[in-house]
């Protein structure tokens, strides 16, 4: 079944593919790499500066969010490392318009990787898990791992008491080890 998080990123890739193909098509120059000042950049949508590189950047963007739309791991790392990149390109937009020469980062696109950042960080946000021992969830609730009891509770006689419960396991385990054994000596 196919989780929330795993339904955004692909919502997010095809998005990304679309921007990207937009911007292919922009008139004066989407498909060149100069110039990169957003103030003379080819402009998609009329507003948002981009160059060749740019589009590439969005392209590839798009591939990766609907390549980790498949899992719910991917789809997470896939918003971890989106977040922290459109981050740093909120920053950099700030620090240097023209992207280092690279790609227009100025204009319009700083306050663009800003709402990216705050989406993809939303999106990665997970819900708390459960204590140690229990299972943890994905964000649509269902059960996605069951974590394996420790090597002690494993070994403990009591292990059905051990593992039902992480708060009781280490007293029950306590308890288990100070009770006789059935030939009636001490551990």
């Amino acid at each position: 079944m196919s989780s929330t998080l795993q339904k955004l990123a692909g919502l997010f890739g095809v998005i990304f593919v679309v921007v990207a193909i937009v911007g292919f098509i922009t008139p004066n120059g989407g498909m060149a790499m100069q110039p990169t000042d957003p103030a003379t950049a080819a402009k998609a949508l009329g507003m948002f500066p981009v160059n060749l590189l740019h589009n590439i950047v969005h392209l590839l963007f798009g591939i990766w969010g609907l390549a980790a739309s498949r899992s719910w791991t991917g789809s997470k790392s896939f918003f971890t490392g989106a977040g922290v990149i459109y981050a740093i390109l909120t920053v950099c937009g700030f620090l240097s318009p023209s992207g280092f020469g690279l790609v227009p980062l100025g204009g319009a696109d700083i306050g663009l990787h800003a709402v990216l950042f705050e989406g993809a960080n939303r999106a990665d946000v997970r819900p708390a898990a459960r204590a140690a021992g229990a299972e943890r969830e994905t964000d649509a609730g269902f059960a996605a791992q069951t974590f394996k009891p420790s090597r002690r509770s494993r070994r403990c006689p009591a292990r059905r008491r051990c593992t039902s419960s992480p708060a009781r396991s280490a007293s029950s385990c306590a308890r288990a080890r100070r009770a006789p054994s059935p030939s009636g000596s001490r551990r």
